[in-house]
């Protein structure tokens, strides 16, 4: 954004700086989940990459400081790959929600969560009107929000 090439963007790691600016538009949690099938979540462990200012405090949850292991960098498909693979990681609430309510991951009890929120961000002297983008956006997360709820 910074040069010039993006009016906005949706970002869960803002670089908020000289002329650029965010607004938060989703709030989320980053759950450590496993596979309703797997047995032993700390063996079946992957270090899924969701940015540099939560891969310490990851690691530290769940004993990994070492940095050994695997590490994936796969986003959304992240829920589908632990089912799959009977594996355990953090996945974002929102990701996970469906699975969870099927049964095919559970929560791993007496973990901690990390706020995961997603911000948009748009330069500031641009020609755009953010305040109703803004607007916008949030209108539709909440709803998105209610129609997940019922499903």
């Amino acid at each position: 954004m910074a040069a010039d090439v993006l009016d906005l963007a949706i970002v869960y790691s803002p670089a908020i700086g000289i002329g650029i600016e965010a607004a938060r538009v989703l709030n989320d949690q980053l759950l450590l989940v496993r596979a309703a099938d797997c047995e032993d979540w700390r063996e079946a462990w992957v270090d899924i990459d969701w940015g540099e200012a939560l891969r310490i405090p990851i690691a530290q949850a769940v004993g990994r400081e070492d940095a050994n292991g695997l590490r994936l960098d796969i986003g959304g498909m992240a829920v589908r790959w632990l089912i799959e693979h009977k594996a355990a990681g953090y996945v974002p609430a929102r990701l996970a929600h469906r699975q969870m309510e099927r049964g095919a991951i559970v929560v791993v009890p007496d973990s901690p969560s990390f706020d995961f929120s997603a911000y948009v961000t748009w330069r500031s002297r641009g020609k755009l009107d953010t305040a109703a983008i803004v607007a916008s956006l949030s209108s539709f997360v909440q709803r998105d929000e209610k129609l997940t709820k019922q499903v």
